[in-house]
């Protein structure tokens, strides 16, 4: 026997156990284990005793083996799932599925008394939380969850036998969904597309720190980006809710913000200036990776169902790297080019730990979220507000997750998925039939390219003929035209240029200067031009850029300077227009305006005064 092990074993057993439950826990099954009919002689045990036995059970296969043999069936049931699934359930659950009979009455749920409990279930563990949003027969009860510790888990998976779902299935045929979105063709054509438009800023954020939605619109138009819902399926997107229509360039712009320069970024820090699939695996190296990424903005928008602060949620970043990683490692099991059901993935996820906690499950953290959920009731809100706390982890923490990660692994070509447009028969927030907007998703499947940018296949081959145009230049005049077909060359040529007939535009100050905020953005356009249009052009487009580039800046502002306007009095006019001494302090009079240096104020208000005009605001 392992005595470390033995020696926590009972450790967690005393802690989580009292007298009285570890007497009844002993004649109820631990006495028919050992085969004693009184192992103490009539006397009863004393605690110690009763953890050494439940320990030795717990430690030893054979014995073990033969609690199990004695468990009734549905005890035998509810210990799989809470061994495998390591969720709280509401007691509920398995009274409703497999007719237990765990409270000896409903007292219960008035008391949090473990006497209350009936004896085959204090195997088990129970949290009691006193539920002021409901009651019972007139009276506030506890809300009642049954669940199994850690370790005890970690223990009892080594004799149980192991689910159907500790394995990843993969599936020949899937059942007919209302989507299949395959993103590979498209992200390995365009990412030098996408790339450029987000680097040359044109992602454009707003006051309060969020992009702007016309510039989403934007860049999903210039991009043609193919999103998850288009505008043209059987069932209109405007039917269900505006959230749907760019979730696929959000999530775009999402990594790319969260892993590049952020937009309007006047820093003058390097751009990222690798290309094509380079650039692309880079980026979600550092996205998995890099402990020092921010990704509290993804990880929150996924979960903005839930409501509410908490320091663990919001600001851990060590819990938004250690869930980053496990997903990246759930995510490196799947087979490639294999359909995998999402209730097999989840379940996987759970029977393995694999840790994608995005909330912490401590009963503080979870006690300061809560989810609104769509009411029946004739309120005032017309919505319950619900703690995380009582609702089931998986149903509203673990499973959005998983299926959030998976719509944004989907829009940059690393997964294929199969949904369903968003429903949700058990959780509905306020105006919507669903929970969130990733809970159609049925299926998933890991790409070629996925496999490659996820540093599980060395290589990869694209079987996509990129498209190409080529760009020539007027050499009498500021006039371009375009040959054959190449969303990113063209998308330039929108920004620089203006567009006169077909294939053929025309560069003006004010096209070139457009979206130009800071001489930065100049630059960049300069740039951009001569990497992708042409590096050596000739003397009329050298010219334009060096004329661009001296007229930078022409007003030079003067902070010292201040404008007056002076009232229409016919002798403060002559005054001023005819005073020697006014006419050397002032710089400019025109229209009842004029101009003064900060630093002769005090000399033109004492001529002023000399005159009759008392002044306290100049």
């Amino acid at each position: 026997m392992d005595t470390s092990k033995f020696d926590e074993l009972k450790r967690i057993i005393d802690n989580l156990y009292n007298a009285d439950t570890l007497q009844k826990i002993y004649s109820e099954y631990l006495n028919k284990v050992f085969d004693v009919v009184d192992i103490n002689n009539g006397k009863k045990l004393k605690k110690n005793e009763l953890t050494n036995h439940f320990a030795l059970v717990c430690s030893d296969a054979k014995l073990f083996e033969k609690l199990l043999s004695i468990l009734p069936e549905d005890v035998y049931k509810i210990l799989n799932i809470l061994v495998w699934e390591g969720d709280k359930y509401p007691i509920e659950k398995f009274i409703n599925e497999f007719g237990s009979k765990i409270a000896v009455n409903n007292e219960l749920y008035y008391s949090s008394n473990r006497s209350l409990i009936s004896k085959p279930y204090l195997l088990f563990n129970y949290e009691f939380d006193y539920s002021y949003y409901s009651s019972l027969s007139g009276r506030n009860h506890y809300k009642v969850t049954i669940f199994l510790n850690d370790y005890l888990r970690s223990v009892f998976k080594t004799y149980l036998p192991k689910p159907a779902d500790y394995e990843l299935i993969p599936i020949k045929s899937i059942d007919k969904t209302d989507f299949i979105y395959n993103g590979e063709d498209y992200i390995v054509r365009n990412i030098d597309l996408l790339k450029n438009y987000y680097q040359q800023g044109y992602v454009k954020i707003g006051k309060n720190e969020k992009v702007l939605k016309t510039s989403i619109q934007q860049m999903a138009n210039y991009c043609h980006i193919n999103e998850f819902y288009e505008q043209n399926s059987e069932k209109k997107i405007e039917q269900l809710h505006k959230e749907l229509q760019f979730m696929k360039t959000e999530f775009i712009i999402d990594i790319f913000m969260t892993n590049l320069l952020k937009s309007n970024n006047k820093t003058g820090d390097k751009v990222d200036d690798k290309d094509g699939l380079e650039f692309l695996k880079s980026q979600f190296v550092k996205f998995f990776d890099d402990r020092f990424i921010n990704v509290f903005d993804i990880f929150h928008k996924l979960m903005r169902h839930i409501k509410g602060y908490s320091y663990t949620y919001n600001y851990d970043s060590d819990r938004h790297y250690e869930v980053k990683k496990g997903f990246s490692i759930l995510l490196a099991t799947f087979p490639t080019m294999q359909w995998l059901s999402i209730d097999n993935i989840v379940k996987y996820s759970k029977s393995r730990d694999i840790y994608i906690e995005m909330v912490g499950r401590r009963s503080y953290d979870l006690s300061r979220l809560s989810v609104q959920m769509q009411s029946d009731e004739k309120t005032s809100r017309g919505y319950n507000e619900i703690s995380l706390k009582n609702l089931t982890y998986q149903d509203v923490v673990t499973m959005p997750f998983i299926k959030g990660m998976l719509f944004l692994m989907a829009s940059f070509g690393i997964v294929d998925i199969a949904y369903n447009y968003p429903s949700n028969q058990s959780y509905q927030v306020p105006n919507k039939k669903y929970l969130t907007l990733y809970d159609g998703l049925k299926y998933v499947r890991l790409t070629k390219l996925g496999a490659y940018l996820l540093g599980i296949t060395d290589k990869y081959e694209a079987k996509i003929t990129k498209e190409d145009a080529d760009i020539t230049l007027d050499d009498n005049r500021l006039m371009l035209r375009i040959e054959g077909s190449d969303p990113f060359k063209e998308m330039l040529l929108e920004k620089l240029s203006e567009k006169v007939h077909a294939n053929n535009y025309k560069l003006t100050y004010s096209s070139f200067l457009k979206d130009c905020i800071t001489i930065k953005d100049v630059e960049q356009k300069i740039k951009l031009f001569k990497k992708h249009i042409s590096s050596k052009p000739s003397e009329i487009w050298q010219t334009f850029f060096k004329d661009v580039r001296d007229k930078i800046n022409p007003l030079t502002p003067k902070t010292s300077l201040v404008v007056y306007e002076i009232q229409p009095n016919s002798e403060l006019v002559n005054l001023i227009a005819k005073d020697a001494v006014l006419r050397k302090y002032i710089l400019k009079a025109e229209k009842y305006h004029i101009v003064l240096d900060t630093a002769n104020r005090a000399k033109v208000k004492k001529r002023l005064e000399e005159f009759g005009f008392f002044i306290d605001n100049l």
